[in-house]
């Protein structure tokens, strides 16, 4: 019989990561993209499954967390958005009602860029 803690690390081995090979043909460095998009689909899976630990035991299953799709043009903004170094939101209009997270690290390369995005997530 599965225990929780074995089907969390199902969950996670098998989150899926369609996006990177994209990323990939792109530039994105695989060894910061890779980790960053396998940590937020398995933070998520665990969170909408009820398997994510809180303080007092495991937090409920989300009632209506929305599945994610890549989206390869939200990307290419995005990436032109961040060379221009303002901090600061892009453009409501070209993002379509798509929420916009910022977050600055200096230096730009620090070696533990997906440490800051599993603490910053």
């Amino acid at each position: 019989m599965a225990t929780r803690k074995s089907l969390r690390l199902a969950a996670a081995a098998a989150a899926p990561i369609t996006a990177v090979a994209a990323a990939a043909s792109r530039g994105v460095l695989l060894s910061v993209g890779f980790p960053i998009i396998k940590f937020t689909t398995t933070a998520r899976s665990l969170t909408a499954k009820g398997w994510a630990e809180n303080k007092t035991g495991y937090a409920p299953p989300a009632a209506r967390m929305y599945k994610l799709k890549y989206d390869c043009s939200l990307e290419k903004m995005a990436a032109s958005h961040a060379r221009k170094c303002e901090y600061k939101h892009s453009s409501q209009d070209p993002r379509r009602r798509v929420g916009e997270n910022i977050y600055k690290v200096w230096p730009p390369t620090t070696g533990k860029e997906v440490e800051t995005a599993e603490h910053v997530s």
